[in-house]
């Protein structure tokens, strides 16, 4: 993971209307629950919640590669160290992603002639961005699916309401058909 975007993929007034909080003393408290409760919860769903930047590493050209992260939103560009130890950035008509129904692959086109490669351990990387359902730039905008965005906050709540959070098992009997099972 290269970064996390610190936006919250859920309003902080949207969640204490839901924790029947109407004071300012626990912001800070709840803010942190949404974060910790967000992550617990893409572990468990196997879902990327928050917009995330993730970064992969091969060892030389590919033709194809999986990528298995879920939902990508777009790939931020290809890149390559040249036999002169210089970052280049692949063009963009050089390369595809092709979304599947879990993740997707990335594709290089076969035709594009492909240059010499640092002698380095993984000399060509790619950036990913993943998280939220639809294309956009803020969560404001690209707002999380209604089940996960439930899901999150029952879990905030729980912790919230009675200082214990939902166990591996209640996850599993509350939420089991959110998972990615891949």
């Amino acid at each position: 993971m290269i970064s996390r975007s610190t936006d919250l993929p859920i309003d902080l007034a949207a969640a204490k209307k839901v924790l029947r909080v109407d004071f300012d003393d626990d912001d800070d408290m709840i803010r942190d629950l949404i974060d910790g409760e967000t992550r617990r919860y893409e572990d468990f769903a196997r879902r990327i919640v928050a917009q995330t930047v993730f970064r992969f590493r091969s060892p030389g050209w590919f033709t194809r590669i999986p990528i298995d992260l879920d939902p990508i939103r777009s790939i931020a560009g290809v890149f390559y160290l040249d036999q002169a130890m210089q970052e280049v950035a692949l063009a963009s008509a050089a390369y595809r992603f092709v979304p599947c129904s879990q993740g997707g692959y990335l594709g290089i086109y076969s035709d594009w002639p492909r240059p010499d490669l640092a002698d380095v351990a993984f000399p060509v990387w790619f950036d990913v961005v993943a998280g939220a359902d639809l294309p956009a730039d803020s969560p404001a905008v690209a707002p999380l699916d209604p089940a996960d965005r439930m899901n999150i906050l029952h879990m905030v709540k729980q912790i919230y309401d009675h200082d214990d959070p939902l166990t591996e098992e209640q996850l599993r009997r509350r939420f089991s058909g959110r998972r990615l099972l891949w």
